[in-house]
């Protein structure tokens, strides 16, 4: 077996060469790829750009940053007509999934067969945003029962 140096996993991480990572990857028996990255890069700047490399990678949509704010921007409103509309059997709140953020009934959850999802995605730049909504819309929902 051919003995792997540092430099040349640290390059395909640095020039974002996914089927060399990959490849590393597997040869070292890591986990995932996310691993050799957290392992091997050598800058914060290649890290996150070899994340999401392997994260969008070809045929999957990169999300920009207008995107994002509309998105946002949605989630806002939409929470906010649902606020205003009160609490009812209908009432759609954001609840977290594995890769974005939807919109279902408190009482069913994930199990509504109704829910939409928004284009919020999970990543570490929208982790405030997400955490505010979801406490803004919990304290509202417990204000609403406690009436």
């Amino acid at each position: 077996m051919k003995k792997i140096k540092k430099t040349e996993i640290r390059n395909a991480i640095k020039n974002c060469d996914l089927t060399k990572m990959y490849y590393y990857a597997h040869i070292l028996k890591l986990d995932s790829v996310y691993n050799l990255i957290h392992q091997s890069a050598c800058a914060k700047k290649y890290k996150d750009n070899a994340y999401l490399s392997v994260a969008f990678a070809k045929g999957r949509h990169r999300v920009c940053e207008e995107d994002i704010i509309g998105a946002k921007e949605f989630v806002f409103k939409q929470l906010f007509n649902e606020m205003k509309r009160g609490y009812s059997n209908y009432t759609k709140l954001p609840m977290v999934g594995f890769t974005r953020l939807y919109f279902c009934s408190p009482s069913y959850g994930h199990k509504d067969y109704n829910k939409y999802h928004t284009n919020v995605q999970l990543i570490p730049q929208n982790q405030e945003f997400v955490n505010k909504i979801i406490d803004l819309s919990n304290r509202w929902l417990m204000k609403q029962i406690n009436k």
